[in-house]
């Protein structure tokens, strides 16, 4: 009999436990589930900008800067690691340049699919090259540039459009094959 009472006392905590008296909000999808949603666009510089605020860094492989102005970028997602291709990096671009953002995370394609646009606050990031090419990250081995957390980059940035792959326009690799260095 006394362990019949547990049973019902058990019982009967999981049922009121269990009622939510239509608690529950319907998500609206007004905001991202990722990133940083309070970062507030302001002092938006290009990438291009980006990159002759510190031509230095990308000269060899060895070097990198923490990024330390309140600067923010924005562009959209050119390349993920949805093919496998790129691994645990983003290509972004925007109307002047293009960069690599660099994240010690699989399965960014999941949340950050080509044509997003998406708002990156830079500072505390480190910039720098990887094999010349410009790369946002964090420090690898103390002077190269490599992949920051995945806890780090959710601070910084924010999803300002959902997909929108049309704005995506392709490279012919034919057109600039010739010039190579420049591009």
């Amino acid at each position: 009999m006394k362990n019949l009472k547990y049973i019902f006392m058990a019982v009967t905590c999981c049922l009121l436990a269990a009622c939510m008296n239509d608690d529950w909000d319907e998500p609206t999808f007004d905001e991202a589930p990722f990133g940083n949603n309070a970062i507030v666009e302001s002092n938006v510089i290009s990438i291009a900008e980006l990159i002759k605020k510190y031509p230095n860094v990308f000269a060899s492989t060895d070097q990198n800067k923490e990024i330390t102005e309140d600067i923010q970028i924005k562009a959209r997602v050119t390349g993920n690691d949805l093919g496998g291709n790129i691994y645990k990096q983003l290509a972004i671009q925007d109307a002047s340049g293009a960069i690599i953002v660099a994240v010690n995370q699989n399965g960014l394609n999941g949340y950050l699919a080509e044509g997003q646009e998406i708002l990156i606050d830079l500072k505390g990031l480190h910039i720098g090259g990887y094999r010349k090419q410009p790369q946002i990250g964090a420090p690898y081995n103390g002077t190269s540039i490599g992949r920051m957390s995945k806890d780090i980059w959710m601070q910084h940035f924010k999803i300002v459009d959902w997909n929108n792959s049309t704005k995506v326009e392709p490279v012919d690799f034919n057109t600039i094959y010739n010039n190579m260095d420049a591009n």
